[in-house]
């Protein structure tokens, strides 16, 4: 009767080798399980813990409440160290220009009245500067 049998084993065989192809297939193929927010064990200090809210400054503004600047030229900005109204404020037109200018912007925006308006926001002078903007189209005065 064994002798009879022997097809068996090899379908078992086959079956089992199926079995096992799946399985590894199905686990390298799953994505891995991650924590969104991993909690530590109880009584570890973490690193947020020593943040001091009270002394928190915004290490830039959004400089693109200013009129004319845009995200593009909002990042050359930051790239070119100008990161804060005060900043920009400050800023020698030509220094703007010449930003503009090794980006290939300068045809499409004119720095002229950035300082001024980086001035009224530096100032928290809202509305000065919502009635400066008022005058311009697209940062030029029209």
């Amino acid at each position: 009767m064994m002798g009879n049998l022997w097809w068996l084993w090899i379908v078992l065989a086959f079956l089992l080798s199926a079995f096992l192809i799946w399985l590894v297939g199905r686990r390298n193929s799953a994505p891995p399980a991650r924590m969104a927010h991993p909690v530590p064990p109880e009584g570890v200090e973490t690193p947020t813990a020593a943040i001091r809210t009270d002394v928190i400054a915004p290490a830039s503004d959004d400089l693109e409440i200013i009129e004319g600047i845009g995200p593009k030229i909002a990042v050359l900005l930051r790239q070119a160290g100008i990161a804060t109204f005060a900043e920009l404020a400050v800023s020698d037109l030509a220094r703007l220009e010449q930003i503009l200018t090794a980006a290939n912007l300068s045809r499409l925006t004119d720095p002229v009245t950035w300082p001024k308006q980086a001035a009224l926001a530096a100032e928290g002078r809202w509305e000065e500067l919502a009635a400066y903007q008022q005058t311009l189209k697209g940062g030029r005065v029209h």
